[in-house]
């Protein structure tokens, strides 16, 4: 019996919400967060589940991203004003039709659209789980916050591959070697394996943003166990060794002076990429001399930004 948390495939839909062209070039990491959608998409289609997609006023912000709208043999968008996808009266009409119970919601604006669309199916008694990794907004602030707030709702919050693997539940067989290859990114038509090539490899000079897999929709073909190599060859390639800095006078100006800067423009809150406190520390491992360490460099909180 599997855990009340575990992913299964009875009454199990995917909604993504959303993920339309005018977000592209506000969200960090949309790329990532649209080729997560399309493992999702492609594997609750393998499982034959239901996929159902919402577009936020599309007049104004476009339809959803044509690398995802690509993957449906039929492609089909609820349009809503509404920032619930619960509240809209005809995305309720499509999941009661569909028998969805258990939702896995994935799409954009984190704190905004998704978020008030998990609160609403869960006021319904729905189960809902959220990969973090397919969902996305403008600020980091307001991801992650609202991720734990969707968790203390009682939203299941996950990651894309947790949610592959705990749909596919067991090794060996097509099944598993598809999500593998979507985990990899290096999915290929498995419906014509025998004669089927790998796509070939961009030159490095060339090479571009990574490919979003190709759709797989084949049947398992039995039990076959998948080898440790590979296996192997989906875990992340090791991080090469660290090389310390040399303790130079210019290194450390310039290391001082970018602080200053990072002190000096408070970006919003949510809105900074940079760690501080890691620069800081950067800094203060370059001021040792003959072993004897200099004080720590420390801001104060109300001299951090965003405070």
């Amino acid at each position: 019996m599997n855990h009340p948390l575990a992913l299964s495939r009875i009454k199990t839909g995917l909604v993504l919400i959303d993920i339309q062209d005018k977000f592209a070039s506000a969200i960090p990491g949309f790329d990532g967060l649209v080729a997560n959608a399309a493992r999702l998409v492609l594997t609750f289609q393998m499982y034959k589940l239901p996929v159902v997609v919402t577009e936020q006023y599309p007049k104004g912000l476009g339809t959803t991203v044509e690398k995802l709208r690509a993957l449906f043999p039929m492609f089909e968008a609820i349009e809503k004003m509404e920032l619930s996808a619960a509240d809209n009266q005809a995305f309720a009409n499509r999941v009661r039709e569909l028998g969805i119970e258990t939702f896995v919601v994935c799409g954009i604006e984190t704190h905004v659209c998704v978020n008030q669309t998990v609160l609403g199916l869960l006021a319904q008694g729905a189960t809902v789980h959220v990969p973090a990794d397919a969902v996305g907004s403008r600020h980091r602030l307001d991801h992650d916050i609202t991720l734990r707030k969707m968790e203390q709702a009682g939203a299941i919050i996950s990651t894309t591959e947790t949610c592959l693997f705990e749909l596919v539940e067991r090794a060996g067989g097509q099944d598993f070697k598809n999500i593998q290859r979507m985990v990899k990114g290096r999915l290929r038509d498995t419906g014509h394996a025998a004669t089927a090539r790998p796509v070939p490899a961009m030159p490095a000079a060339a090479a571009g943003p990574e490919p979003l897999p190709e759709p797989v929709l084949t049947e398992s073909n039995g039990d076959a166990p998948v080898t440790t190599e590979e296996l192997g060859n989906s875990l992340p390639a090791p991080k090469p060794p660290e090389v310390a800095p040399e303790k130079d006078d210019s290194v450390v100006d310039a290391m001082l002076d970018s602080i200053d800067k990072k002190v000096e423009a408070l970006d919003p809150i949510g809105g900074a990429d940079f760690d501080l406190d890691k620069d800081i520390a950067d800094l203060d491992s370059l001021l040792k001399v003959d072993g004897i360490e200099s004080e720590p460099l420390k801001l104060d909180d109300d001299e951090k930004p965003g405070a």
